[in-house]
């Protein structure tokens, strides 16, 4: 599925270290003056301030000292301070292909994809946006909407203090923040994270054949080692861009000699294809038939494939399977989409 049911022209810009109220003026007269097919993508970093979303809670504040902004945003409080690339956005929500949810799943599948770059393993967790890693939280989403267009945005922690979210439990969670710099002691400039966040969501922004996409896949990846193969694969499908990890998926399968590790392959890009299946007629049947023979094999690999929680993402496709039988006898694609929260609980390797 694209991402824009119509052509938008976005404009990028870094502005360096601003004061948060006038990042919000910033925006406030973008929201104003911009026309429903334009966009605008600031990149920045703010001096210390905490903010408060719409799901802000006294419990998540610790500090009650310190002075708390408040924000018209989803999420909880959460800070920004030097350090921290925060990405704010003007861009018109009616020409998002899958709504707000949509775009953040794509905000979601960005971040990963330009941190993956950087040397940071990083997930998702369903029900939480941002981005997660085995070191704690590294990345954060909080949307608003207003006008008809989707503004503030989100941030990465690249070099900055953390102690500061000592202060609070940001987004509402009680676990460890880390940072890029923490994970992978390299001090990545925020200008250097805005230009490639801006290139991988230009990208994004843009149709392209099946054909297409793969001759960029095979220039881009000069097939990197099978797992991060496997990952970039599972941020398109993160996005329900099924055809694209079945495309990625396949580049790989095609170079495997035979053996566990390509039956692994082999059945993810069945899985791809049952959902693109799914998602574009919706054929029921087709989906079916393709999920089952993905489990066959997942079954029969399970214990050799070196790939972390494994056994979980197999009972989450059985019970997508059973949800698809449920939503086959009815027709109704609503109920087959319920279950995806479950698979996208299994962490990448």
């Amino acid at each position: 599925m694209h991402l824009l049911r119509s052509p938008v022209l976005c404009n990028y810009q870094y502005i360096g270290l601003t004061p948060y109220q006038n990042a919000l003026q910033l925006m406030e007269t973008a929201l104003q003056k911009l026309p429903e097919n334009e966009a605008k993508v600031w990149g920045l970093e703010h001096p210390l301030v905490y903010t408060s979303g719409l799901k802000t809670e006294s419990a998540h504040i610790l500090n009650h000292e310190i002075q708390v902004v408040p924000a018209r945003r989803g999420g909880s409080v959460t800070l920004h301070n030097e350090g921290q690339l925060v990405i704010y956005f003007a861009f018109p929500l009616s020409t998002v292909e899958g709504g707000l949810e949509r775009f953040v799943r794509v905000l979601e599948s960005t971040l990963a994809e330009v941190l993956l770059g950087f040397s940071v393993d990083c997930n998702f967790r369903p029900g939480a946006s941002g981005i997660f890693t085995a070191g704690g939280k590294v990345a954060f989403i909080g949307l608003g909407l207003k006008r008809g267009f989707i503004y503030h945005g989100v941030s990465v922690n690249l070099t900055n203090n953390l102690n500061d979210f000592r202060a609070i439990n940001s987004c509402g969670l009680t676990l460890e923040m880390t940072s890029v710099q923490k994970l992978t002691g390299r001090s990545i400039p925020a200008e250097v994270f805005f230009e490639k966040f801006s290139s991988v969501f230009s990208l994004k922004l843009t149709k392209q054949t099946p054909s297409a996409f793969r001759d960029e896949a095979l220039r881009g990846n000069n097939l990197e080692d099978w797992r991060t193969g496997f990952k970039r694969g599972w941020l398109a499908f993160h996005e329900r861009r099924f055809w694209e990890a079945h495309e990625l998926w396949e580049i790989y399968w095609h170079e495997m000699p035979p053996g566990d590790l390509r039956i692994f392959f082999h059945a993810m890009i069945q899985v791809a294809m049952a959902y693109y299946k799914l998602y574009t007629a919706p054929n029921f049947t087709g989906a079916l038939s393709l999920l089952t023979k993905a489990l066959e094999k997942l079954t029969v690999v399970r214990e050799i494939v070196p790939l972390e929680n494994q056994n979980e993402f197999i009972a989450a496709l059985e019970k997508q399977l059973q949800q698809l039988q449920k939503a086959a006898a009815v027709g109704e694609i609503d109920s087959a989409e319920k279950a995806l929260p479950d698979i996208f609980a299994w962490q990448m390797p």
